[in-house]
């Protein structure tokens, strides 16, 4: 059975642990909408941060809509309440472990060429998970985090590699 987090006032079941930060005060999860089911990148900040920080991390959250790419989902939500912060990002797409094990050496090739420029060119950081990443007809979809990423490329091509 998954645990719930009730973040603002939707409940999420938490599907997988992804990453901690190392000073641990920042965690990623997996998670699934009650309801309708809809899949969500959640980056939350438990416990909460002091307000100069919390500031921050807003105004890191409104400068998204400002420089948004093709790699960026194009919606997210931030919230708070008295004892946490978080970020959710809707996860669009095929998630890329279900076509990546039918796809041929070549295509795995063109897909870490296409990558390694593209997030080069981001201006943001972003989580490298095999189950965060989609894909859709044309577009590779890849949410932002806040913060500093817990891994990068050679990580992701590591747990591809174990598929």
């Amino acid at each position: 059975m998954s645990t719930l987090r009730i973040l603002g006032t939707q409940n999420y079941s938490i599907q997988a642990h992804l990453a901690r930060s190392a000073d641990g005060r920042i965690e990623w999860e997996l998670v699934r909408r009650e309801g309708d089911g809809t899949r969500f990148l959640l980056q939350i900040w438990d416990p909460r941060p002091d307000d100069r920080t919390m500031d921050s991390l807003k105004e890191t959250f409104l400068a998204f809509w400002l420089d948004a790419g093709p790699l960026d989902p194009g919606d997210a939500h931030f919230g708070f309440d008295d004892g946490q912060i978080w970020l959710l990002q809707p996860l669009h797409g095929t998630p890329l472990p279900k076509l990546w094990t039918d796809w041929s050496l070549a295509q795995r090739e063109a897909f870490r060429k296409f990558l390694e420029p593209a997030l080069a060119g981001s201006s943001s950081p972003r989580l490298l998970h095999p189950q965060i990443i989609g894909l859709k007809a044309g577009r590779i979809i890849i949410p932002r985090l806040i913060g500093e990423p817990p891994f990068g490329l050679p990580e992701l091509f590591e747990q591809l590699a174990n598929l």
